[in-house]
């Protein structure tokens, strides 16, 4: 019988370094370059400020909205999404389902409350430290480390965002320029101490102005108010319905499409979820269509399949 011998060689290579393994024919197999991405994230169920000012502000847009960000972070390389080209932002809309004045309030929002960093999306970067924290668990089993937080400075082939073009520094590159609308950035207050976790002089907020409804207006804004169920945020739902001004058609349209949503919409029953009128308005809920569980047939999120168990964001860390 042969003997057979086994070498045990030392492995001196650097945790996150890749050495290239010999292949049976000889050669060598190139390893497969290693991605700071992740399959899944901390869902706890426990009360979160986060989740409580999102759903009473944007009803159960903000509570969608958080999480299907939260999704989007962990399987974007660098857990950062990167808003500065169209493309990407347009993306974004459509993998979020909301307007897109809807989303750049939302993300202002969040960076106000320090959930996203406001100094990066003020750069149209999105990117959640508490997010990363929340992965170290599953970093530290990994031979490549957890994310650092993005530098503006280093991004390549960018151009400052105020001047509206993003555009190329590397003459090797043949992407084309793309122009971001202005629009929908506006500029976000000043960063204060983000080590205190405070800011210091917030700006002064301008109230809002209450919506000026013609009589006509008045007339059929009391007959979607007198049958929509849960009677909130009136000034807002004001607001739109000024911008939609339906004629008498259109009005019958929506309070069809109201009537139909009591009946059908999962959201409108006792403990559901039920969006605010004005949020309903604008994602012009008056055109869903419902299938026999009650849920939308054209906007079910990967959240909203059977045993899903909904959370309410991330937990604190013991001090």
């Amino acid at each position: 019988m042969k003997e057979v011998r086994l070498s045990i060689r030392k492995n001196t290579e650097k945790a996150g370094e890749s050495r290239p393994r010999p292949s049976p024919g000889g050669g060598e197999i190139l390893a497969r370059p290693t991605k700071q991405t992740v399959e899944y994230f901390p869902h706890f169920v426990t009360s979160s400020k986060t989740k409580d000012i999102l759903q009473d502000k944007y009803g159960n847009d903000g509570y969608s909205f958080w999480f299907k960000l939260l999704e989007l972070l962990c399987r974007t390389d660098g857990h950062y999404y990167d808003c500065r080209e169209e493309t990407d932002w347009e993306y974004f809309l459509a993998y979020q389902k909301v307007s897109e004045e809807m989303a750049r309030t939302i993300l202002n929002k969040l960076a106000e409350m320090n959930n996203i960093d406001r100094l990066l999306w003020s750069n149209r970067i999105i990117w959640c430290q508490q997010l990363v924290d929340n992965l170290s668990s599953v970093y530290s089993k990994r031979t490549v480390s957890a994310p650092k937080k993005p530098v503006i400075d280093e991004f390549p082939n960018r151009n400052p965002p105020d001047n509206g073009v993003i555009g190329t520094d590397n003459p090797q590159s043949k992407v084309k320029e793309s122009k971001v609308k202005e629009s929908i950035f506006p500029p976000l207050p000043p960063e204060g101490d983000e080590q205190a976790g405070q800011i210091n002089n917030p700006p002064k907020r301008t109230p809002r102005k209450k919506a000026e409804l013609t009589k006509e207006q008045e007339k059929s804004f009391k007959q979607f108010w007198d049958i929509w169920p849960h009677k909130v945020s009136r000034g807002q739902a004001e607001i739109t319905w000024v911008k939609l001004n339906p004629s008498e058609e259109f009005l019958e349209v929506i309070l069809a499409g109201v009537k139909r949503a009591i009946k059908h919409d999962h959201r409108f029953r006792p403990g559901g979820y039920m969006p605010h009128p004005s949020t309903w308005l604008n994602a012009k809920g008056w055109l869903d269509e419902f299938t026999g569980d009650g849920s939308n047939a054209g906007n079910r999120s990967n959240t909203e399949q059977p045993g899903f168990v909904p959370s309410s964001g991330f937990r604190n860390k013991p001090k």
